[in-house]
């Protein structure tokens, strides 16, 4: 038989709501489907990636398509992230344990992708409107249509993996998003307040309808992290 030149885990769902109220049987099918579903696959295929000692099979590639979800938690969305941030470890452990036999692992982070994810969103039940949470709720639509506008097309992430999987040297992590500089300030440079502090302001009273300039809060978690540095005596990479 033949082995297979590489294994794309790509199958998901989304599970969201307030971690307050979610229910376990919710949990845990966010987590069989994105998490142990995806540990089963790909234990099943490494034989024939060449995860073996004297295998016949050359080496192989794992991609794992996470998400930006799964390096940054915004509210309502807890299940999910943390689907995916073990989606990362799990990953992060393969690339170590894997390069034993030459089996490149690479991850897949995209963020808001146009497809028809968001017209099904718009669709779904609200089971938590009765809760405290409801005034975060009714922002819903607001929210899809916000991230329906910045999303990217899909041939970007189609992109990213053929260089996951052609490139000599791919990079461990690809991040697919229309905000990058954003997301890789909050990723690398913000202190958690910070982060906090960013993405819960939409919500806080009387500030529902004001946008958040995604530059300049670029700029300022990159200032405030020069300025830890600077207090604390360390030097960042470009320093």
């Amino acid at each position: 038989g033949e082995g297979l030149g590489a294994l794309i885990n790509n199958a998901g769902v989304a599970v969201s709501g307030p971690m307050q109220y979610v229910k376990e049987e919710y949990m845990r099918y966010q987590m069989d489907v994105n998490v142990h579903g995806l540990i089963s696959v790909t234990q099943a295929f490494l034989p024939l990636l060449g995860a073996q000692n004297d295998s016949p099979y050359p080496p192989g590639r794992l991609i794992n398509v996470s998400s930006v979800s799964g390096r940054i938690t915004r509210m309502m969305m807890g299940p999910y992230s943390a689907s995916k941030y073990a989606v990362e470890a799990l990953s992060d452990a393969w690339r170590r344990e894997l390069s034993l036999f030459g089996i490149k692992v690479v991850i897949i982070e995209p963020g808001p992708i146009d497809t028809e994810i968001w017209e099904k969103a718009r669709s779904e039940d609200q089971p938590y409107m009765d809760t405290e949470y409801a005034f975060i709720l009714e922002q819903r639509g607001k929210i899809i249509q916000q991230n329906e506008e910045m999303a990217i097309p899909a041939e970007k992430v189609a992109r990213s993996i053929y260089d996951g999987l052609t490139k000599k040297r791919p990079k461990t992590r690809y991040l697919v998003t229309g905000k990058k500089l954003l997301i890789q300030s909050l990723i690398h440079s913000c202190s958690d307040r910070w982060v906090d502090y960013l993405l819960t302001l939409p919500m806080r009273k009387g500030m529902k309808n004001r946008p958040v300039n995604c530059e300049s809060a670029a700029q300022w978690c990159c200032s405030e992290a020069k300025q830890t540095r600077k207090s604390e005596g360390l030097k960042g990479p470009s320093e």
